[in-house]
């Protein structure tokens, strides 16, 4: 942000010889000068007006750094949509049952296993859209089709983070592959 001089820091400079601005911050020399000059009564309608001069200038800065991260969310809302785009669902509907077991063991051995080898849902959601980017909802669909199966087990808890996989009125925390 650049300080505009105004006419009592040009009086400053022409009196004293002295800089009012320095790297866009406005001097001590200058600050002590304009203290003076209101002790004496000089300058009070002029120092009114640099104040005025400033906060609109300040304020006209602030509007064009709001201006500008206006631009760059919509820019990063427009890169989102090219990135997260770029390979659709679709491409990965043909994956077998086999194929998303194998998925679910990679991710679940590479979890930090908590009590009788159980692992966080959420976090297991997360680890298997590293692989498919499916929904949540889609993993969690699959997820329960596999617990009615008896491949895998579920187990309610209190939730820590994330969202657990709800079905059926039940609230479901804890993932455990099963030995099949």
């Amino acid at each position: 942000m650049t300080i505009k001089k105004t006419e009592l820091m040009l009086q400053f400079e022409a009196e004293t010889g002295k800089n009012a601005i320095w790297r866009d911050k406005i001097t001590a020399n200058f600050r002590k000068w304009e203290i003076q000059r209101r002790k004496k009564g000089k300058g009070i309608k002029k120092t009114s007006i640099t104040q005025t001069t400033t906060s609109s200038s300040a304020i006209s800065d602030l509007e064009l750094i709001l201006n500008k991260f206006q631009d760059f969310e919509i820019r990063l809302s427009k890169l989102e949509n090219v990135v997260f785009k770029t390979e659709p669902e679709e491409k990965f509907q043909d994956i077998t049952k086999q194929q998303f077991i194998r998925t679910i063991n990679t991710a679940y051995n590479s979890l930090e296993k908590r009590f009788g080898d159980f692992v966080s849902i959420s976090a297991l959601t997360q680890k298997i859209k590293d692989f498919i980017p499916w929904s949540r909802e889609r993993i969690h669909n699959e997820l329960y089709k596999l617990f009615m199966e008896y491949k895998v087990d579920l187990q309610p808890g209190k939730i820590v983070q994330g969202e657990p996989l709800v079905k059926d009125g039940q609230t479901y925390v804890w993932f455990k592959l099963k030995k099949i």
